[in-house]
C-alpha cells in the first residue's frame, strides 16, 4: 500500500509538472515536462505510447527552432522503435558532423538489424576511427 501511495505521488508531481508547464506556454519546459513523465517507469502500453507521441510532437518543434535538439530526437526514435526514422537522422548528423560516438550508433544499430554488409562498410568508410567490430566479426580482421 506505500509503495503505491509513492508512486501515485510521483504520477500527479509529474502530471502538474506537465499542466504547470502548459500555463507558462514555454515549449521548452513543456516538453521537458513530457519528456521526464515518459521516462519515469510509471506509464505502459497505450498510455506511454499517447505520450510519447505527444513528446515526439513537442520534441519536432523544438527540432525547428534549435537543431541541438537533433541529438534528443535520435534518443527518442530510438526509445519508441522508430527504426527508419533513427536510421535516417542518424545518417544526416553523421554526415553533418561525423564522430565515433555516432558511427558506433550506426554501426550497432546495422549490426541490430542483421545489416552486416552495410556495417562492415561503414567500418571501412571510418576506419581512422579504429572501431572494433562486434566479437562475430573478429575472426576476419
Amino acid at each position: 500500500h506505500y509503495a503505491a501511495a509513492e508512486l501515485n505521488k510521483i504520477d500527479v508531481r509529474l502530471q502538474e509538472n506537465i499542466k504547470n508547464a502548459e500555463k507558462e506556454k514555454n515549449l521548452y519546459k513543456i516538453y521537458d515536462a513530457y519528456r521526464e513523465y515518459i521516462d519515469s517507469g510509471l506509464l505502459f502500453e497505450s498510455i506511454l505510447k499517447f505520450y510519447q507521441n505527444k513528446t515526439l510532437s513537442l520534441l519536432l518543434q523544438l527540432v525547428e527552432k534549435d537543431k541541438r535538439k537533433e541529438y534528443e530526437l535520435l534518443k527518442l526514435y530510438r526509445k519508441i522503435g522508430e527504426k527508419n526514422k533513427y536510421e535516417i537522422l542518424l545518417k544526416e548528423l553523421l554526415n553533418k558532423n561525423p564522430s565515433v560516438i555516432l558511427v558506433k550508433k550506426l554501426m550497432r544499430f546495422l549490426y541490430k538489424e542483421n545489416r552486416y554488409k552495410e556495417m562492415l562498410d561503414i567500418h571501412q568508410k571510418y576506419k581512422n576511427y579504429d572501431i572494433k567490430l562486434p566479437a562475430l566479426f573478429n575472426t576476419f580482421e
